[in-house]
């Protein structure tokens, strides 16, 4: 039973981590193709016009680039991430059933609550009592 629930738990979390980094995906593709789109990605003539022009853009341009890298880089590790799925929880010994049942000692419960609301009772009553004679 407890394997069961542990196989279980496994799954949905195995499923939830799958549905958040497919979002994730989609998102960073989204915000690649933006970046992507003409003139606002550098492309190998723009940055060589750019150093020999000697323009300032070019550490904006070379920015752009990297962020475009660091997206594409990104979106190949969620890739990777979606196509292995790893486990989330790690079984490190499955459950076993006890060799026999516990049964509670009854008998020695209630000795111990009774020594135990005795002990209270005392202790309340001479706190009752103390109170009563400061005032």
């Amino acid at each position: 039973m407890a394997n069961d629930l542990l196989q279980r738990l496994n799954d949905i979390h195995q499923r939830l981590q799958t549905e958040n980094n497919r979002t994730v995906l989609e998102r960073l593709k989204e915000a690649y193709a933006q970046m992507q789109q003409p003139g606002l990605a550098p492309n190998r003539d723009t940055l060589l016009s750019a150093l020999q022009n000697g323009s300032t853009t070019i550490t904006e341009k070379l920015s752009t680039a990297n962020r475009l890298q660091q997206y594409r880089q990104l979106i190949d590790e969620y890739e990777l991430a979606l196509k292995t799925s790893p486990k989330v929880l790690l079984v490190v010994e499955n459950a076993r059933p006890q060799p026999w049942a516990d049964k509670p000692d009854i008998a020695q419960a209630v000795i111990f609550t009774l020594l135990a609301s005795l002990l209270f009772a005392f202790l309340l009553a001479v706190f009752v009592e103390s109170r009563n004679q400061k005032g």
